[in-house]
């Protein structure tokens, strides 16, 4: 079985003051929390600029309560302005920031969607990996969360680095990832693994459905030209449509688990659920596949 993480992303988004998806309440996002643990999910997914903050305090909330998730976090990136720090000092902070929080709870830190000329420059890189293990601890995994699938081209050093990983996008509607990683045998943890949503007013439409998803104004994905995006990822799509023909009967979390199983690429996944009810059903579909 492929290890299964909490996606925070989404938990986050309490008010609509942050970048994110729909607004959910405290209560709701605690309830994912209670019952991801209670499912056996011990890895949560997380960063600090994530609901600008509220993600690492629900964290630290919960584990009051006796669920001590370890935490896999990532630094580098301004996610509200979607800028990636431009010094090693800035980055430096947000290791400091992160030990501050969850000292002893870490489990593994990322370079956050840094710029192709940061990956390319592997002397920055280790220093960055080596200041992460003298102030978190020598057994901490280290990596990159990719900003673009090509992105992985260029750190294929990591593979010599100990217990060094990549995580990226990959899902029905981006499959680029897959030809590099196999080309160079490596393992990624997929993120984003329904399409940041779009999978499911795809499968709805293909079914002929109503779209069980309505972004409103405050969502993120407002703003997205999605059809742009359907037909950038034509090929992924088309193969899409035919999973979705030959296995009629299959749900939605059906299919996204069977894709994500039969990649040998992927050593695990984020989930990302908003409700108890989304994760439930993503997790049983796992379990059934």
């Amino acid at each position: 079985m492929k290890t299964l993480e909490l996606g925070m992303y989404g938990l986050s988004r309490l008010s609509e003051d942050t970048a994110g998806y729909d607004v959910i309440s405290k209560a709701s996002a605690c309830e994912v929390l209670k019952t991801a643990w209670n499912s056996g999910i011990r890895l949560v997914d997380t960063a600090p600029g994530y609901g600008n903050g509220v993600a690492d305090e629900l964290i630290k909330d919960i584990r009051t309560e006796g669920l001590a998730f370890k935490v896999c976090s990532k630094i580098g990136l301004d996610i509200q302005r979607n800028e990636f720090k431009s010094s090693l000092q800035d980055i430096y902070s947000d290791v400091d920031k992160i030990a501050e929080i969850h000292d002893g709870y870490i489990s593994r830190v990322l370079i956050h969607s840094p710029p192709s000329e940061l990956i390319r420059d592997q002397s920055s890189c280790i220093k960055i990996i080596s200041y992460i293990r003298r102030v978190l601890g020598e057994d901490v995994t280290v990596g990159i969360a990719l900003r673009s699938p090509n992105d992985l081209a260029d750190c294929k050093w990591g593979k010599k680095e100990r217990d060094f990983v990549y995580q990226g996008n990959f899902s029905w509607l981006d499959t680029r990832i897959r030809k590099i990683a196999l080309d160079a045998d490596l393992r990624i943890i997929a993120r984003s693994i329904y399409g940041s949503g779009i999978l499911a007013l795809l499968y709805d439409a293909i079914h002929c459905r109503e779209p069980r998803i309505n972004f409103n104004h405050a969502d993120i994905r407002y703003s997205w030209h999605i059809q742009g995006i359907l037909e950038k990822a034509s090929s992924e799509v088309t193969e899409f449509r035919q999973e979705c023909i030959k296995n009629k009967r299959a749900s939605l979390d059906e299919l996204v688990a069977s894709l994500i199983l039969g990649e040998n690429i992927i050593s695990g996944a984020i989930l990302g659920p908003t409700t108890v009810a989304e994760l439930r059903s993503t997790l049983q579909a796992f379990v059934s596949c």
